[in-house]
């Protein structure tokens, strides 16, 4: 059920929103919030809420990452590995927090995460608290291999997909 409110802050939103409303539904669907605000409210109405709270655009999206990503690595002859930190791969064009985070849960050993700016890499100037976040978790291996990095002069995103394979299927 479709529940709209006419606020914007954070606070209204948590406190005037969602929060008076929350004894009436199983779950919370956020919807159409530009980050980095919808981590700040999601995060928030999980710490006070007993019920599911997600947004839409974060979650549904990296649900749909991964799944694709599964079925190209199926494509390709490959698995992802059950444990976190295995040996696959992956370089990515946008900084979704979300989707960075599924991909590295679900055993993708190493997340290449790109923005506007080229790679984001830990120490990288003028980052966001939210892609400070997202640089301190991904890159692990040693930005210089994936374009980013205190060492690398090229830091655009196609330094970052260098050295990609793309297998072909015969």
């Amino acid at each position: 059920m479709p529940v709209c409110i006419d606020v914007t802050s954070v606070d209204d939103v948590v406190a005037g929103g969602s929060r008076r409303l929350a004894p009436s539904f199983g779950g919370i669907n956020l919807e159409d919030i530009s980050a980095p605000r919808c981590f700040e409210i999601e995060d928030r109405l999980r710490a006070m809420l007993d019920i599911p709270v997600m947004h839409d655009d974060q979650h549904g999206t990296a649900i749909v990452a991964l799944a694709a990503l599964r079925s190209a690595a199926r494509v390709v002859g490959k698995e992802l590995p059950r444990d976190a930190g295995g040996g696959l791969r992956c370089r990515r064009l946008g900084q979704g927090l979300r989707v960075s985070k599924i991909l590295l849960a679900a055993g993708v050993g190493e997340v290449g995460v790109s923005d506007s700016k080229g790679m984001i890499y830990h120490g990288r100037d003028g980052l966001n608290p939210v892609k400070a976040a997202l640089a301190a978790r991904t890159n692990a291996s040693g930005h210089d291999r994936l374009g980013g990095g205190p060492r690398c002069a090229a830091r655009t995103c196609s330094a970052g997909c260098q050295g990609a394979s793309f297998p072909r299927r015969h």
